[in-house]
């Protein structure tokens, strides 16, 4: 499968816990960028934001048209597209280690 184009953003607010996980994953990895959505305004409920993640939750991330949310699946989409020797590329039982702290 051939890897999604154009620029990588994660939408999200730096206080929150879970943005920072993908913000610092993609900072490590030097891809992407933090789209700020102001929580305290409900942005995270307006039809701009909910055409990316209809559950209307942080973080979310686009990269090109393709649309994923939800911390861990962040994660581990940034890590298999721009980190595989980090996680794509290990065994099974290395991935469910790492799969076990990110599930925590």
């Amino acid at each position: 499968e051939s890897k999604s184009t154009g620029e990588l953003v994660i939408y999200g607010m730096s206080i929150s816990y879970n943005t920072i996980a993908c913000n610092m994953l993609a900072a490590d990895l030097k891809v992407g960028r933090e789209q700020h959505v102001n929580l305290f305004d409900a942005a995270q409920k307006e039809p701009e934001f909910l055409s990316i993640n209809p559950m209307g939750a942080v973080p979310a991330l686009t990269h090109g048209d393709f649309c994923v949310a939800e911390t861990t699946a962040i994660l581990r989409y940034i890590a298999r597209t721009f980190g595989p020797q980090y996680y794509s590329d290990l065994s099974i039982k290395e991935q469910a280690t790492i799969d076990w702290v990110l599930d925590w």
